[in-house]
């Protein structure tokens, strides 16, 4: 199936993206999960989803009964709205960089989607705006980045680092820009300039590898998940002892104080709070 506008393949939904045992399936729902503390803590609010041309975070945010979740990207072809829209409760389309602002929410999921915007400090402005309780962005973070104290491997040492591209060839895309990423240090500055009373962050490893290299023989799918998912770990572990950063970060600025509850609520996420 293929995009006519732009003659590029389109994944198409059918095409086990939601079943799980499929390796890029799992791999995905591996990164969500890290999510369900905030999900649980949240599940009743509005959830809206963007870049989420297939409908993964929208469908797994429903499989963990979120009250209301709608799924957006900038555009759907017509098989994969109709069938999205069977599982979560609506389906739009959102240019997050021209984005209608009479469109509200509570909280925004971006999975891996601000990275690819040629303005996306603009575009995280924007989901901002429209959401009442807050934002929640899984990004890469740029692992050259080291934070000299060795506090937090989250946090890079350079102070123009909210969003840093690399620079190399295989970073630029064809729509123009560089895959950027994120640092936390920058996010903090840009909640506190706002005025946001919290920031939540959790590190992660996403090491995919070859995951979707073809099987060696007598190598099949399942085994080279379990692998993807040991070698993810081994690097968490790392992380968690300070001795390696993670690859990828979970940030959620929230707009609203979280309740005693709510932060008890949020489980292993670090919780920084805006300065006094």
């Amino acid at each position: 199936m293929r995009d006519k506008r732009e003659g590029t393949p389109i994944w198409d939904f059918c095409e086990g993206h939601h079943k799980e045992g499929n390796k890029d399936t799992d791999r995905h729902y591996r990164m969500l999960s890290f999510l369900n503390p905030i999900i649980n803590t949240f599940k009743q609010q509005d959830w809206l989803t963007v870049g989420d041309g297939l409908g993964r975070e929208a469908i797994f945010l429903k499989k963990q009964k979120v009250k209301k979740v709608e799924c957006s990207n900038i555009w759907f072809s017509d098989f994969n709205k109709k069938e999205i829209s069977k599982r979560v409760d609506s389906c739009q389309e959102i240019d997050i960089l021209n984005i209608d602002k009479s469109i509200s929410t509570d909280l925004t999921l971006a999975k891996e989607c601000l990275h690819h915007l040629n303005r996306p400090i603009y575009g995280l402005y924007n989901l901002l705006d429209i959401s009442s309780h807050g934002l929640i962005f899984i990004e890469p973070h740029d692992t050259r980045c080291q934070n000299k104290r060795n506090e937090f491997t989250l946090m890079p040492s350079r102070e123009d680092s909210f969003l840093l591209s690399s620079g190399d060839r295989d970073e630029w895309e064809s729509c123009g820009n560089y895959k950027y990423n994120f640092s936390v240090r920058e996010a903090c500055k840009l909640a506190w300039a706002l005025e946001f009373p919290h920031v939540l962050l959790k590190g992660f490893n996403d090491a995919f590898g070859d995951l979707y290299n073809p099987p060696k023989e007598g190598e099949n799918d399942l085994n080279k998940f379990k692998e993807y998912v040991e070698r993810c770990e081994y690097l968490d572990d790392l992380g968690r002892q300070n001795k390696r950063p993670y690859n990828m970060i979970i940030c959620c600025i929230l707009k609203k104080e979280l309740t005693p509850e709510q932060r008890e609520g949020v489980g292993d996420f670090l919780i920084i709070d805006k300065p006094k």
